[in-house]
């Protein structure tokens, strides 16, 4: 049951990123679940050695950027290093992300364990649009209205945007934070649009095939 474990963990960090004040919580809870999240990759990954490389040092990478801003406390070039941090956290999720899709589709019989894959898959998802928001954000303010304060922390600022990103990919949608530029908007409607095909289509197949195992098992050969 290793997704089930970072399916927990994955909520687990969120409710407790919900109610964090100080940015290097937030970087120690993203680097833990990062690596979590790198291992249970791995552990379905049978491409070649070279790519357990590449993510092993988008991971280096993403630390070491993230570690640097939180020591660059008065430097101006604090922000630009922390968003460097960001854009590997986005890729490094984006092959965990592949990994995980490509183990669920290459199994032959659905079990938990692929049921569980599947909501990861999802919620990887939303982390990696929640990135992409943060780095819209970043770049031009005005891409969307945050009924927050000018002087917002990054803990809470990252809470705003994952939130956001959970209410578009399950189509909530409440209203309280709304995109203004046409890119944000774009960015919002494709995530929309890939949570409803997940569910419609990744999922509903992963339980039919599920439900399918059990109620027709393969007899054993005499």
């Amino acid at each position: 049951m290793r997704f089930l474990q970072l399916l927990l963990a994955i909520l687990v960090s969120i409710l407790i990123l919900s109610m964090a004040a100080f940015d290097w919580l937030l970087q120690l809870l993203a680097d833990v679940l990062l690596l979590n999240a790198l291992l249970v990759s791995l552990s379905t990954e049978t491409g070649p050695f070279r790519w357990r490389r590449v993510l092993w040092v988008l991971f280096a990478l993403s630390v070491g950027c993230t570690a640097v801003a939180l020591f660059m406390a008065s430097s101006p070039w604090r922000p630009w290093v922390f968003v460097l941090g960001i854009k590997f956290d986005i890729l490094l999720l984006a092959a965990c992300l592949a990994a995980v899709l490509g183990y669920i589709f290459s199994c032959r019989r659905i079990d938990l364990d692929h049921i569980f894959a599947a909501v990861v898959a999802y919620i990887l998802l939303a982390v990696i649009f929640a990135q992409m928001y943060y780095l819209l954000f970043f770049y031009n303010p005005q891409s969307f209205n945050l009924p927050l304060p000018e002087s917002t922390g990054l803990a809470l600022l990252h809470g705003t945007f994952l939130y956001y990103s959970f209410m578009i990919i399950t189509t909530v949608g409440l209203g309280d934070v709304v995109p203004l530029t046409p890119l944000a908007r774009i960015v919002t409607a494709i995530e929309a649009m890939s949570g409803q095909f997940f569910l419609a289509v990744l999922v509903a197949w992963l339980v039919g095939r599920f439900l399918a195992a059990d109620v027709n098992p393969r007899r054993p050969s005499p």
